[in-house]
């Protein structure tokens, strides 16, 4: 199994693989890819996943929409996994503002049949929550705050309503 976790020393993500290894007593370890640290499983930090459909999660993970507009709340600050829904959003244009169709246009985001669906794409970071909001993202009851997106290398997973544990084979 794997999963991504974060390294303690560098704040990296990556994706781990989970199993034995040939030290006595430990069970999980992992070697960060960026700053070579070892990460045994007490250091590790694995990461919640937030599914979002496209085109919304490539708008994030790219820089573009700093807002994840959602009907609820849940209590949740940090780092964060963002899944590519199997989806596509068929109403996003419909429910931008004019404003957000204005910046869109300024926008080359790839056509749909090219965006990544149904996998984890990047992890950003959760900062807070608004009611209120003068960003043209914003259009829902809720909006996230997100700050700091990394795209990754897609890893096909299957999502999930709300945030969750990705399942990684």
């Amino acid at each position: 199994m794997k999963q991504f976790i974060k390294c303690p020393t560098c704040n990296s993500v990556e994706l781990a693989t989970i199993g034995t290894n040939s030290i006595p007593f430990l069970t999980y370890i992992h070697n960060c890819n960026l700053c070579r640290f070892i990460i045994m499983e007490s250091d590790w930090e694995t990461l919640p996943a937030l599914s979002i459909r496209q085109p919304w999660a490539w708008l994030i993970v790219n820089g573009f929409k700093g807002i994840e507009n959602r009907n609820n709340l849940k209590n949740f600050t940090g780092d964060f996994l963002i899944h590519a829904s199997s989806k596509w959003d068929k109403n996003w244009f419909n429910f931008s503002s004019a404003q957000t169709r204005e910046l869109l246009s300024t926008i080359q985001m790839p056509v749909k049949e090219k965006m990544q669906y149904g996998g984890i794409i990047g992890y950003a970071t959760i900062t807070g929550y608004v009611e209120k909001s003068d960003s043209p993202w914003f259009i829902g009851k809720y909006g996230l705050l997100i700050k700091d997106p990394h795209p990754l290398a897609f890893t096909p997973c299957k999502g999930k309503l709300s945030f969750f544990t990705p399942e990684i084979e």
